[in-house]
C-alpha cells in the first residue's frame, strides 16, 4: 500500500517552524510564562522566580519552622532522607533500623524551593550512608540532595527504593537499603546508576570551579 505525499498546507493545524512566533517551542527551558517569549526575556523571569524563593526562605522558617526537620541525625551512621509520604515509611523504618541496633537519623524535606543546602550540608557531614526512599520514578530528590552535599559530605547515597503508579512502599525495601548500604551488600532493589556519592577533593572541586 503507497500513501499518497502529504500535502501540510492542507491541514487542519498550519506548518510552523517551531522556532519563530507564533509557535517557539522551548527547547532549553523548562518553565516559562509564554511561547511568545524571547531567550533573554525568558532568562530575567527565571532570576524573578529565583529572587522570590529566596525572599520565602524567612517566611517558611518563620511559619512552618524550618526547611526541614531533623531527627537523631547526630551520631548516626546512616540517614534516611525523605520527603512527602515517603517520610511515614521512613520513620518506620528507622524504628526498625534502631532495633536492630543500627545508629540510624531521618531528615524529612519541608521545602524544595527554596532547598535545604546548607543544612543538609551540616547534618550529612558525618554520616556514612544516605538512603532517599520516593513515590516517584526518576529520583529527582536523591539527585538534589548529591548535588546539595557534593564536595561536603563522603557518604554513599543511595537513590531509593523508589515506587510510583499508585504503587505502596514496603518498609522493608528502606530497611534493606539500609542494610545492604552499611555491610556493602549488593541492591537487589536499586539500580547501581542510582547509587551515588563519596569522597571528593575539595581542591578538584576548586580547580573545575575556576575553570568553568
Amino acid at each position: 500500500m503507497k500513501l499518497p505525499p502529504r500535502e501540510a498546507w492542507r491541514g487542519a493545524v498550519p506548518v510552523l517552524d517551531a522556532e519563530n512566533p507564533p509557535a517557539r517551542l522551548s527547547r532549553d527551558a523548562p518553565v516559562q510564562k509564554s511561547n511568545f517569549m524571547a531567550y533573554n526575556i525568558h532568562a530575567v523571569w527565571q532570576q524573578e522566580v529565583w529572587a522570590a524563593v529566596e525572599r520565602s526562605r524567612k517566611y517558611i522558617n518563620q511559619y512552618i519552622g524550618g526547611l526541614l526537620t531533623a531527627e537523631n541525625v547526630d551520631d548516626a551512621e546512616a540517614v534516611i532522607i525523605a520527603s512527602g509520604s515517603a517520610a511515614a515509611q521512613s520513620r518506620e523504618a528507622v524504628r526498625i533500623c534502631a532495633e536492630k541496633g543500627i545508629k540510624i537519623g531521618l531528615i524529612k524535606v519541608r521545602s524544595i524551593r527554596p532547598f535545604p543546602t546548607k543544612e543538609l550540608r551540616q547534618l550529612c557531614a558525618k554520616a556514612k550512608l544516605i538512603v532517599v526512599p520516593e513515590f516517584n520514578y526518576v529520583g529527582w530528590l536523591a539527585k538534589e540532595v548529591a548535588t546539595a552535599i557534593y564536595g561536603y559530605s563522603s557518604a554513599k547515597i543511595i537513590g531509593g527504593p523508589r515506587v510510583y503508579g499508585g504503587q505502596s512502599m514496603p518498609v522493608e525495601l528502606i530497611v534493606d537499603e539500609v542494610e545492604s548500604g552499611l555491610t556493602g551488600k549488593k541492591s537487589t532493589n536499586v539500580a547501581m546508576s542510582s547509587i551515588m556519592g563519596g569522597a571528593v577533593n575539595q581542591d578538584d572541586v576548586a580547580h573545575f570551579m575556576r575553570s568553568i
